[in-house]
């Protein structure tokens, strides 16, 4: 499949919850670090990042960005799905000043077919 214009189409999608934010973005990120478009195995994928407002500002939280399997030319409507999941799960614990890195290592397993 060729994912050129998947990729010039992309979509960012962003999620806030009070002062939590989860956002997808694509980076240049495949299944083996950098997509290959010539490797016809490797998929451009989604990353996803955790931010918190601190100050008026967002803030990256610290080990909350990861690659996922979300494909690139997955719908805005999935995207958005899946960046719901993250925050319910990532959520809480951020309210509550708890390190979310485990929870976000397991979620950069997410892909479009996830189930929560």
């Amino acid at each position: 499949m060729d994912y050129q214009e998947a990729i010039d189409d992309s979509v960012d999608v962003s999620l806030e919850k009070e002062n939590v934010r989860v956002e997808f973005e694509y980076i240049g990120e495949g299944l083996s670090g950098d997509y290959n478009k010539n490797d016809l195995k490797d998929i451009p994928l989604f990353r996803f990042y955790i931010s918190k407002k601190v100050n008026n500002e967002w803030e990256e939280i610290e080990d909350a960005s990861y690659c996922t399997r979300i494909p690139i030319n997955v719908s805005k409507e999935k995207l958005e799905k899946m960046a719901q999941i993250i925050m319910d799960r990532v959520y809480c614990e951020i309210q509550n000043y708890r390190s979310i890195r485990n929870i976000c290592e397991g979620l950069s397993w997410i892909d479009d077919n996830w189930k929560y």
